[in-house]
């Protein structure tokens, strides 16, 4: 049954990366929710897979000319920098505290997510 489990999950976070929406987001959630992990372990098994994903998904979006290479270099160094930040943040706080900042960003950016598409339909209908 874990096997199910783990490869319904695996694959629908394979599905979300591949569309550049979240699949990193979906692989902790499931890990945690339905194979009962810890939220480290549930990160830490993110972060190894997300790198032959990543590498896919780069190589697809790269083909279909969807990467703007003058602009990444800004992106980069930051985005290291705050990988790096992050992961020894994540050492030193209690599991529990982990699970309910990462639930806490999740339903605080899927509200923001909602409200703004609600916005673009009103706008939409009176344009």
């Amino acid at each position: 049954m874990e096997f199910l489990l783990i490869f319904l999950i695996t694959v629908v976070a394979g599905i979300f990366s591949g569309m550049g929406i979240g699949g990193g987001t979906i692989l902790v959630v499931g890990i945690t929710m339905f194979l009962n992990k810890a939220q480290l372990f549930a990160q830490g098994v993110n972060v190894l897979t997300f790198i032959p994903v990543a590498l896919v998904a780069v190589i697809v979006h790269i083909k279909n000319n969807n990467i703007d290479f003058k602009n990444i270099t800004w992106f980069l160094p930051f985005g290291v920098l705050g990988t790096f930040l992050g992961s020894m943040v994540a050492f030193y706080i209690d599991d529990k505290y982990l699970k309910y900042g990462f639930g806490g960003f999740i339903l605080v950016f899927g509200i923001v997510t909602v409200i703004k598409g609600i916005k673009g339909l009103i706008k939409k209908r009176k344009g």
